[in-house]
């Protein structure tokens, strides 16, 4: 799993494809659709980073991938700079 942050998101990415993206207070499951097919984007709601955490090891667990220590403190720390 790649981790990569813009100015306004952090995007999960699996084989060059992103999966999902955080945002302020959201967690978003793209599956590879682009802006274009939002009607297939899932979206969550979040009140802190933790939550948001939890989100995305159910989604990681869905594809048999686990979530490191260091995947999640460096998603914790990116996402204080949003």
């Amino acid at each position: 799993m790649d981790i990569k942050k813009n100015k306004t998101r952090i995007s999960l990415w699996i084989n060059n494809s992103r999966f999902s993206k955080i945002e302020l207070n959201k967690y978003i499951i793209t599956n590879g659709f682009s802006n274009i097919h939002k009607i297939n984007w899932i979206i969550y709601n979040f009140d802190n980073i933790n939550e948001c955490i939890e989100l995305i090891k159910y989604d990681l667990l869905k594809r048999n991938i686990n979530l490191t220590q260091t995947n999640k403190d460096y998603i914790e720390n990116l996402y204080i700079e949003l």
